[in-house]
Protein backbone atom coordinates (compact mmCIF):
# COMPACT_ATOMS: atom_id res chain seq x y z
CA UNK A 1 0.00 0.00 0.00
CA UNK A 2 2.37 2.35 1.10
CA UNK A 3 4.78 1.09 -2.39
CA UNK A 4 1.43 2.43 -4.83
CA UNK A 5 1.19 5.37 -2.75
CA UNK A 6 4.66 6.14 -2.78
CA UNK A 7 4.28 5.45 -6.78
CA UNK A 8 1.15 7.82 -6.78
CA UNK A 9 3.09 10.80 -5.39
CA UNK A 10 5.60 10.14 -7.37
CA UNK A 11 3.50 10.04 -10.79
CA UNK A 12 1.77 13.25 -9.35
CA UNK A 13 5.07 14.80 -9.09
CA UNK A 14 5.86 13.66 -12.51
CA UNK A 15 2.83 15.04 -13.52
CA UNK A 16 3.11 18.40 -12.32
CA UNK A 17 6.72 18.93 -13.66
CA UNK A 18 5.59 17.66 -17.08
CA UNK A 19 5.19 20.79 -19.75
CA UNK A 20 1.72 21.14 -21.66
CA UNK A 21 1.31 19.56 -24.72
CA UNK A 22 1.95 22.21 -27.63
CA UNK A 23 -1.78 23.36 -28.79
CA UNK A 24 -2.69 22.56 -32.81
CA UNK A 25 -2.72 25.43 -35.19
CA UNK A 26 -6.73 24.95 -35.65
CA UNK A 27 -7.13 25.31 -31.63
CA UNK A 28 -5.11 28.57 -31.46
CA UNK A 29 -6.96 31.80 -31.37
CA UNK A 30 -5.91 34.70 -33.13
CA UNK A 31 -4.73 37.02 -29.90
CA UNK A 32 -2.20 34.04 -29.13
CA UNK A 33 -0.31 35.10 -32.61
CA UNK A 34 2.58 37.83 -31.42
CA UNK A 35 2.38 39.55 -34.59
CA UNK A 36 -1.52 40.01 -34.70
CA UNK A 37 -2.19 40.98 -31.16
CA UNK A 38 0.55 43.73 -32.02
CA UNK A 39 -0.86 44.56 -35.22
CA UNK A 40 -4.45 44.37 -33.57
CA UNK A 41 -3.03 46.96 -30.88
CA UNK A 42 -1.65 49.47 -33.49
CA UNK A 43 -4.69 49.17 -34.61
CA UNK A 44 -7.06 49.83 -31.38
CA UNK A 45 -4.55 52.96 -30.93
CA UNK A 46 -5.48 54.00 -34.37
CA UNK A 47 -8.92 53.63 -33.74
CA UNK A 48 -8.31 55.51 -30.76
CA UNK A 49 -6.67 58.56 -32.25
CA UNK A 50 -8.96 59.13 -34.73
CA UNK A 51 -12.02 59.64 -32.52
CA UNK A 52 -10.50 61.85 -30.43
CA UNK A 53 -9.65 63.54 -33.78
CA UNK A 54 -13.28 63.61 -34.47
CA UNK A 55 -14.19 64.74 -30.92
CA UNK A 56 -11.41 67.24 -30.56
CA UNK A 57 -14.02 70.06 -29.69
CA UNK A 58 -15.81 67.88 -27.02
CA UNK A 59 -12.09 66.80 -26.01
CA UNK A 60 -9.55 69.33 -25.87
CA UNK A 61 -11.17 71.88 -23.31
CA UNK A 62 -11.13 68.31 -21.41
CA UNK A 63 -7.28 67.76 -22.46
CA UNK A 64 -6.61 71.43 -21.32
CA UNK A 65 -7.52 71.41 -17.76
CA UNK A 66 -6.02 67.99 -17.72
CA UNK A 67 -2.65 69.55 -18.74
CA UNK A 68 -2.85 72.19 -16.35
CA UNK A 69 -3.69 69.69 -12.96
CA UNK A 70 -1.08 67.66 -14.39
CA UNK A 71 1.43 70.71 -14.41
CA UNK A 72 0.77 71.85 -11.04
CA UNK A 73 0.46 68.80 -8.84
CA UNK A 74 4.15 68.39 -8.26
CA UNK A 75 3.07 71.85 -6.44
CA UNK A 76 -0.02 69.86 -4.67
CA UNK A 77 2.01 67.07 -3.52
CA UNK A 78 4.99 69.29 -2.17
CA UNK A 79 2.56 71.12 -0.19
CA UNK A 80 1.07 68.43 0.97
CA UNK A 81 4.24 66.80 1.82
CA UNK A 82 6.34 69.97 3.27
CA UNK A 83 3.55 72.17 4.59
CA UNK A 84 0.95 69.68 5.41
CA UNK A 85 -1.82 71.59 3.14
CA UNK A 86 -4.43 69.37 2.36
CA UNK A 87 -4.99 69.15 -2.04
CA UNK A 88 -8.11 70.84 -1.40
CA UNK A 89 -6.65 74.04 0.06
CA UNK A 90 -4.23 74.19 -2.28
CA UNK A 91 -6.20 74.26 -5.04
CA UNK A 92 -8.66 76.98 -3.59
CA UNK A 93 -5.19 79.08 -3.22
CA UNK A 94 -3.88 78.39 -7.21
CA UNK A 95 -7.41 79.63 -7.77
CA UNK A 96 -7.32 83.00 -6.71
CA UNK A 97 -3.47 83.14 -7.69
CA UNK A 98 -5.07 82.86 -11.05
CA UNK A 99 -8.41 85.39 -10.78
CA UNK A 100 -5.48 88.20 -9.22
CA UNK A 101 -3.34 87.54 -12.41
CA UNK A 102 -6.17 87.25 -14.72
CA UNK A 103 -7.74 90.50 -13.38
CA UNK A 104 -4.77 92.14 -13.43
CA UNK A 105 -3.71 90.98 -17.02
CA UNK A 106 -7.01 92.58 -17.78
CA UNK A 107 -6.64 95.94 -16.12
CA UNK A 108 -3.25 96.32 -17.42
CA UNK A 109 -1.96 94.22 -20.31
CA UNK A 110 -5.60 93.99 -22.77
CA UNK A 111 -5.95 97.83 -22.15
CA UNK A 112 -2.50 98.30 -23.41
CA UNK A 113 -2.45 95.52 -26.20
CA UNK A 114 -6.25 96.59 -27.57
CA UNK A 115 -4.62 100.17 -27.97
CA UNK A 116 -1.42 99.37 -29.85
CA UNK A 117 -3.95 97.07 -32.31
CA UNK A 118 -6.54 99.71 -32.72
CA UNK A 119 -3.52 102.01 -33.93
CA UNK A 120 -2.28 99.26 -36.11
CA UNK A 121 -5.53 99.21 -37.82
CA UNK A 122 -5.71 102.76 -38.29
CA UNK A 123 -3.02 103.19 -39.81
CA UNK A 124 -3.19 100.10 -41.75
CA UNK A 125 -4.44 101.75 -44.86
CA UNK A 126 -1.81 104.70 -44.33
CA UNK A 127 0.83 101.65 -44.74
CA UNK A 128 -0.71 100.05 -47.71
CA UNK A 129 -0.88 103.13 -49.71
CA UNK A 130 3.02 103.90 -48.95
CA UNK A 131 3.47 100.89 -50.21
CA UNK A 132 1.50 100.96 -53.17
CA UNK A 133 2.70 104.42 -54.22
CA UNK A 134 6.44 102.91 -53.60
CA UNK A 135 5.75 99.64 -55.86
CA UNK A 136 3.75 101.58 -58.30
CA UNK A 137 7.30 103.52 -59.61
CA UNK A 138 8.42 100.08 -60.09
CA UNK A 139 6.36 98.15 -61.53
CA UNK A 140 3.52 100.59 -62.47
CA UNK A 141 3.21 98.96 -65.76
CA UNK A 142 3.01 95.57 -64.87
CA UNK A 143 0.09 96.39 -62.37
CA UNK A 144 -2.06 98.63 -64.07
CA UNK A 145 -1.97 95.57 -66.86
CA UNK A 146 -3.17 93.27 -64.63
CA UNK A 147 -5.70 95.86 -62.68
CA UNK A 148 -6.99 96.75 -66.69
CA UNK A 149 -7.73 92.30 -66.71
CA UNK A 150 -9.46 92.76 -63.45
CA UNK A 151 -11.58 95.07 -65.01
CA UNK A 152 -12.56 93.15 -68.10
CA UNK A 153 -13.32 90.28 -65.93
CA UNK A 154 -16.29 91.83 -64.29
CA UNK A 155 -20.28 90.99 -64.99
CA UNK A 156 -21.77 93.16 -67.21
CA UNK A 157 -24.86 92.08 -67.01
CA UNK A 158 -27.90 92.40 -64.59
CA UNK A 159 -27.81 88.81 -63.68
CA UNK A 160 -24.31 88.20 -63.40
CA UNK A 161 -24.44 91.09 -60.96
CA UNK A 162 -27.25 89.26 -59.10
CA UNK A 163 -25.89 86.14 -58.99
CA UNK A 164 -22.76 88.22 -57.89
CA UNK A 165 -24.45 90.02 -54.73
CA UNK A 166 -26.68 86.77 -53.94
CA UNK A 167 -23.08 84.74 -54.05
CA UNK A 168 -21.35 87.39 -51.50
CA UNK A 169 -24.46 87.79 -49.17
CA UNK A 170 -24.49 83.83 -48.94
CA UNK A 171 -20.82 83.56 -48.07
CA UNK A 172 -21.66 86.89 -45.72
CA UNK A 173 -24.52 84.74 -43.94
CA UNK A 174 -22.30 81.46 -43.52
CA UNK A 175 -19.54 83.60 -41.96
CA UNK A 176 -21.41 85.06 -39.84
CA UNK A 177 -23.27 81.87 -38.39
CA UNK A 178 -19.81 80.37 -38.10
CA UNK A 179 -18.18 83.09 -36.41
CA UNK A 180 -21.25 83.06 -33.69
CA UNK A 181 -20.50 79.08 -33.54
CA UNK A 182 -17.23 79.94 -32.77
CA UNK A 183 -17.36 82.21 -30.07
CA UNK A 184 -20.40 80.06 -28.43
CA UNK A 185 -17.91 77.37 -28.61
CA UNK A 186 -14.90 79.50 -27.31
CA UNK A 187 -17.49 81.00 -24.23
CA UNK A 188 -18.48 77.56 -23.27
CA UNK A 189 -14.56 76.12 -23.60
CA UNK A 190 -13.24 79.09 -21.10
CA UNK A 191 -16.11 78.40 -18.59
CA UNK A 192 -15.35 75.04 -18.51
CA UNK A 193 -11.60 74.78 -18.59
CA UNK A 194 -11.26 75.82 -14.47
CA UNK A 195 -13.72 73.01 -13.82
CA UNK A 196 -12.03 70.61 -15.37
CA UNK A 197 -9.16 71.88 -13.56
CA UNK A 198 -10.26 71.50 -10.19
CA UNK A 199 -11.42 68.25 -10.66
CA UNK A 200 -8.29 66.90 -12.04
CA UNK A 201 -6.15 68.65 -9.86
CA UNK A 202 -8.82 67.01 -6.79
CA UNK A 203 -8.52 63.64 -7.86
CA UNK A 204 -5.41 63.35 -9.78
CA UNK A 205 -4.08 60.86 -7.18
CA UNK A 206 -7.37 58.97 -7.33
CA UNK A 207 -6.97 58.84 -11.38
CA UNK A 208 -3.08 57.33 -10.87
CA UNK A 209 -4.07 54.88 -8.94
CA UNK A 210 -6.86 53.83 -11.21
CA UNK A 211 -4.52 53.78 -14.16
CA UNK A 212 -2.06 51.62 -12.33
CA UNK A 213 -4.92 48.85 -11.02
CA UNK A 214 -5.62 48.66 -14.84
CA UNK A 215 -2.34 47.62 -15.54
CA UNK A 216 -1.80 43.91 -15.05
CA UNK A 217 0.70 42.93 -12.05
CA UNK A 218 3.35 41.37 -14.39
CA UNK A 219 3.60 44.66 -16.32
CA UNK A 220 3.69 47.25 -13.85
CA UNK A 221 7.58 47.69 -13.19
CA UNK A 222 7.41 48.20 -17.16
CA UNK A 223 4.71 50.44 -17.86
CA UNK A 224 5.66 52.53 -14.55
CA UNK A 225 9.03 52.75 -15.83
CA UNK A 226 7.53 54.13 -19.05
CA UNK A 227 5.26 56.75 -17.38
CA UNK A 228 7.71 57.63 -15.16
CA UNK A 229 10.10 58.69 -17.92
CA UNK A 230 7.13 60.21 -20.00
CA UNK A 231 6.48 62.03 -16.79
CA UNK A 232 9.49 63.53 -16.65
CA UNK A 233 10.25 64.39 -20.14
CA UNK A 234 6.24 65.59 -20.67
CA UNK A 235 6.53 67.72 -17.42
CA UNK A 236 9.99 69.72 -18.03
CA UNK A 237 8.95 70.21 -21.33
CA UNK A 238 5.49 72.29 -20.34
CA UNK A 239 6.86 73.73 -17.24
CA UNK A 240 9.76 74.77 -18.66
CA UNK A 241 8.26 76.58 -22.21
CA UNK A 242 5.61 77.80 -19.73
CA UNK A 243 8.48 79.83 -17.53
CA UNK A 244 10.62 80.39 -20.92
CA UNK A 245 7.44 82.19 -22.55
CA UNK A 246 6.97 84.45 -19.59
CA UNK A 247 10.47 85.53 -19.41
CA UNK A 248 10.74 85.94 -23.11
CA UNK A 249 7.45 88.24 -23.09
CA UNK A 250 8.76 90.72 -20.84
CA UNK A 251 12.08 90.67 -22.28
CA UNK A 252 11.12 91.00 -25.80
CA UNK A 253 8.92 93.56 -24.69
CA UNK A 254 11.45 95.95 -23.15
CA UNK A 255 14.32 94.84 -25.66
CA UNK A 256 11.68 96.89 -28.93
CA UNK A 257 10.79 99.29 -26.27
CA UNK A 258 14.70 100.27 -25.53
CA UNK A 259 15.48 100.32 -29.55
CA UNK A 260 12.12 102.09 -30.86
CA UNK A 261 10.17 99.73 -32.60
CA UNK A 262 6.85 100.57 -33.29
CA UNK A 263 4.10 98.39 -31.18
CA UNK A 264 6.49 97.19 -29.59
CA UNK A 265 4.08 95.52 -26.80
CA UNK A 266 1.99 93.61 -28.86
CA UNK A 267 5.13 92.46 -30.99
CA UNK A 268 6.51 91.54 -27.69
CA UNK A 269 3.65 89.69 -26.59
CA UNK A 270 3.28 87.79 -30.15
CA UNK A 271 6.69 87.15 -30.29
CA UNK A 272 7.04 85.14 -26.71
CA UNK A 273 4.26 83.21 -27.12
CA UNK A 274 5.55 81.96 -30.60
CA UNK A 275 8.40 81.13 -28.54
CA UNK A 276 6.66 77.93 -26.82
CA UNK A 277 7.45 76.31 -30.56
CA UNK A 278 11.54 76.31 -31.28
CA UNK A 279 12.39 78.35 -33.96
CA UNK A 280 8.98 79.88 -34.44
CA UNK A 281 9.73 83.18 -32.84
CA UNK A 282 11.23 84.50 -35.53
CA UNK A 283 8.10 85.24 -37.40
CA UNK A 284 7.88 88.06 -34.86
CA UNK A 285 11.53 89.26 -35.80
CA UNK A 286 10.08 89.61 -39.23
CA UNK A 287 7.02 90.97 -38.39
CA UNK A 288 9.42 93.54 -36.68
CA UNK A 289 11.62 94.85 -39.39
CA UNK A 290 8.52 94.85 -41.70
CA UNK A 291 6.29 97.30 -39.48
CA UNK A 292 9.36 99.33 -38.62
CA UNK A 293 9.81 99.62 -42.25
CA UNK A 294 5.78 100.32 -42.94
CA UNK A 295 6.61 103.50 -39.92
CA UNK A 296 9.30 104.79 -41.94
CA UNK A 297 8.23 105.20 -45.38
CA UNK A 298 5.00 107.10 -43.62
CA UNK A 299 7.44 109.51 -42.06
CA UNK A 300 5.95 108.08 -38.55
CA UNK A 301 9.36 106.85 -37.32
CA UNK A 302 13.16 108.27 -37.24
CA UNK A 303 14.75 105.49 -38.39
CA UNK A 304 16.03 105.64 -41.46
CA UNK A 305 18.44 103.38 -43.73
CA UNK A 306 20.64 99.89 -42.70
CA UNK A 307 18.58 101.24 -38.86
CA UNK A 308 15.23 99.86 -39.76
CA UNK A 309 16.78 96.54 -40.48
CA UNK A 310 19.60 96.30 -37.85
CA UNK A 311 17.64 97.40 -34.63
CA UNK A 312 14.85 94.43 -34.86
CA UNK A 313 17.21 92.22 -35.36
CA UNK A 314 19.36 93.05 -32.99
CA UNK A 315 16.67 93.01 -30.31
CA UNK A 316 15.79 89.82 -31.01
CA UNK A 317 19.21 88.56 -31.16
CA UNK A 318 19.95 89.29 -27.90
CA UNK A 319 16.85 87.96 -26.46
CA UNK A 320 17.44 84.77 -28.02
CA UNK A 321 21.46 84.71 -26.81
CA UNK A 322 19.86 85.02 -23.26
CA UNK A 323 17.20 81.82 -24.09
CA UNK A 324 19.23 79.97 -25.39
CA UNK A 325 22.55 80.23 -23.01
CA UNK A 326 20.63 81.26 -19.80
CA UNK A 327 16.94 80.69 -19.54
CA UNK A 328 16.69 77.17 -21.58
CA UNK A 329 19.66 75.21 -19.78
CA UNK A 330 18.95 76.78 -16.20
CA UNK A 331 15.00 76.02 -16.69
CA UNK A 332 14.48 73.43 -18.94
CA UNK A 333 18.19 71.74 -19.37
CA UNK A 334 17.47 70.77 -22.57
CA UNK A 335 15.22 68.05 -21.87
CA UNK A 336 14.11 66.42 -24.93
CA UNK A 337 17.86 65.98 -26.52
CA UNK A 338 17.34 66.94 -30.50
CA UNK A 339 19.18 68.77 -32.84
CA UNK A 340 17.70 71.75 -34.42
CA UNK A 341 16.79 69.79 -37.62
CA UNK A 342 15.19 66.81 -36.26
CA UNK A 343 12.87 69.63 -34.36
CA UNK A 344 12.36 71.53 -37.50
CA UNK A 345 11.17 68.16 -38.88
CA UNK A 346 9.54 66.95 -36.10
CA UNK A 347 7.40 70.57 -36.08
CA UNK A 348 6.48 70.52 -39.97
CA UNK A 349 5.13 66.60 -39.27
CA UNK A 350 3.01 67.95 -36.80
CA UNK A 351 1.74 70.96 -38.16
CA UNK A 352 0.72 69.05 -41.51
CA UNK A 353 -1.05 66.70 -39.09
CA UNK A 354 -2.62 68.79 -36.43
CA UNK A 355 -2.38 72.52 -37.40
CA UNK A 356 -1.61 74.98 -34.27
CA UNK A 357 -2.21 71.65 -31.92
CA UNK A 358 -0.01 70.03 -34.33
CA UNK A 359 2.77 72.20 -33.70
CA UNK A 360 2.40 72.39 -30.27
CA UNK A 361 2.25 68.67 -29.53
CA UNK A 362 5.08 67.27 -32.16
CA UNK A 363 8.23 67.91 -29.68
CA UNK A 364 6.59 66.08 -26.54
CA UNK A 365 4.72 63.66 -28.40
CA UNK A 366 7.78 62.11 -30.28
CA UNK A 367 9.86 61.94 -27.41
CA UNK A 368 7.16 59.73 -25.70
CA UNK A 369 7.53 58.03 -28.93
CA UNK A 370 10.83 57.32 -29.01
CA UNK A 371 10.31 56.31 -25.02
CA UNK A 372 7.83 53.63 -26.11
CA UNK A 373 10.36 52.78 -28.77
CA UNK A 374 12.96 52.01 -27.03
CA UNK A 375 11.12 50.36 -23.74
CA UNK A 376 9.05 47.94 -25.99
CA UNK A 377 10.41 47.48 -29.33
CA UNK A 378 14.18 47.44 -29.01
CA UNK A 379 13.78 44.89 -26.00
CA UNK A 380 11.64 42.88 -27.82
CA UNK A 381 12.68 42.83 -31.51
CA UNK A 382 16.14 43.76 -30.88
CA UNK A 383 17.08 41.55 -27.91
CA UNK A 384 19.18 44.70 -26.19
CA UNK A 385 17.91 46.67 -23.28
CA UNK A 386 16.41 50.04 -22.49
CA UNK A 387 18.58 53.24 -23.01
CA UNK A 388 16.84 53.76 -19.45
CA UNK A 389 18.68 50.06 -17.96
CA UNK A 390 21.80 51.03 -20.26
CA UNK A 391 22.43 53.92 -18.21
CA UNK A 392 21.59 52.35 -14.49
Amino acid sequence: MRKMQALTSADVNDHKVEPDAPKLLRDLHLWEFRALRDLMICGLLAGLAWVCFEFRGVLIPIAIGFVAAYTVNPMLVYAKREWKISRIWMIVFIDIVLVLVTAATLVIVVPRLLSETERLLEKGPVYLDALAVRFDEQLGEKWQERLRQNLTNLPQGAGDVMNMVLGAAENVLELFIYGVGSAFYALCAVALIPVYFNFFAWKFDSIEMFLKNLIPEQHQATFLRIGKRMDTTIGQFLRGRLLVIAAMIFMFSLAFWLVGIPYWFLLGVFTGILSFIPYFAFVGCVLAVLLTWADAITGNSTMSGSAILLWPILAYSIVQLIEGWILTPWIQSQSLQMNAVTVIIILMIGGAIGGIWGLLLALPGFDCLRILWDELFVPRYLGTKPVSEGRN
